[in-house]
């Protein structure tokens, strides 16, 4: 994709490091503008698919106060067209989700557990049938 680096949060304390990054993406929601904003170079970005309360605020605060929104924030628009362009890569085999685990409908609270502890490695699936 282009990136000259990438820190994996599960291998190192990145908001440590003493480097100022261009682009920071948060695709997991384990952190927060705030948390990272340290990091940001003057132009840089944080864009997040999973945004806190505390990102939207700070969002709101940069634009009241006229300065250079830094945040990105926000869920891609879900078309049906793109779902049926999915649904097709999925029967083509040209793609296949990673199910780190699946449950059974019964173990649905276990499911939860898991998920929550944050460590998941992909999707978790739950088998109704």
């Amino acid at each position: 994709m282009g990136a000259d680096q990438v820190i994996s949060y599960d291998k190192e304390d990145f908001t440590k490091v003493s480097e100022k990054f261009d682009l920071i993406i948060n695709a997991v929601g384990k952190t927060s503008f705030r948390e990272i904003k340290h990091l940001l170079k003057n132009n840089g970005m944080y864009l997040s698919n999973d945004a806190s309360l505390s990102d939207y605020l700070d969002l709101m605060i940069q634009k009241f106060q006229g300065k250079k929104e830094q945040i990105l924030v926000g869920i891609a628009d879900q078309k049906k067209s793109d779902l049926i362009v999915i649904q097709y890569l999925l029967e083509a085999k040209k793609i296949k989700p990673y199910l780190d685990r699946v449950y059974s409908f019964y173990e649905i609270p276990a499911a939860h557990a898991y998920v929550e502890k944050g460590k998941k490695a992909g999707n978790v699936g739950i088998l109704v049938a």
